[in-house]
């Protein structure tokens, strides 16, 4: 909870604070002190992720499931305009991706979001199609990692 209350933005931040709080709040004394202590506490000299977008039009374009225009810039500073079924983000230490499903190139793609210049959800909603999206997705990976054990 602490490395997403130091890492993400206001509303997510707050709320992995009010879900610390929640689990403290049922431990026995000596084990909220341990929990609450700043030992226990992440600490980063330096901002995990650099300054970037709010990210929170994109989280709420993935539970609401409406299409994203992004304004992006690949690895190699070429920078294009593209419209993404936002599925889920991914945070690591690296950088903020999110899992979509690219509309030019039907399928799906990872877009860092320190990549992105500009993003405006469109209005356009691909309900039911996330959840059945995100089932098509894992399903890849457990087939590609079935075939990489077997190889």
């Amino acid at each position: 909870m602490a490395a997403i209350r130091y890492g993400a933005s206001g509303a997510l931040a707050r709320a992995a604070d009010s879900v610390l709080a929640k689990i403290a709040a049922t431990l026995p004394d000596e084990q909220e002190r341990q929990l609450l202590n700043a030992i226990a506490q992440v600490f980063r000299p330096e901002p995990r992720y650099g300054p970037n977008l709010d990210l929170v039009p994109l989280r709420s374009a993935c539970w609401q499931e409406q299409a994203v225009d992004i304004r992006y810039v690949d690895g190699d500073g070429a920078t294009s305009e593209r419209t993404i079924l936002p599925l889920a983000l991914f945070y690591t230490e690296a950088c903020v991706t999110v899992l979509s499903w690219y509309c030019v190139r039907k399928d799906f793609r990872m877009f860092r979001t320190d990549r992105m210049v500009e993003l405006r959800p469109n209005g356009a909603s691909f309900r039911p199609r996330r959840v059945p999206l995100l089932r098509d997705y894992l399903a890849r990976l457990k087939e590609r990692r079935g075939a990489h054990s077997a190889g």
